[in-house]
């Protein structure tokens, strides 16, 4: 999602578990490319010991899930 802070863009990657719909890791970033994409997955996998099993995505270009087909988009 791109958020707006006064003059610049910014971009949130939010988890959200699936089963409680709560949101359990979110943090923005000043780019939407492929290592902020990864940054995000890294810290994900850094805190939950795993990668996630599914990923619902906003349709941006070059992100990590288009070139992971371990991925399963929604």
């Amino acid at each position: 999602m791109k958020v707006q802070f006064a003059s610049q863009y910014w971009f949130l990657y939010a988890a959200i578990n699936p089963d409680s719909k709560r949101i359990i890791y979110a943090k923005i970033y000043p780019t939407r490319n492929y290592l902020t994409t990864k940054s995000f997955f890294k810290d994900l996998k850094r805190i939950y010991g795993e990668m996630p099993k599914r990923a619902v995505v906003d349709g941006g270009h070059g992100t990590l899930l288009q070139r992971n087909p371990g991925f399963r988009e929604l």
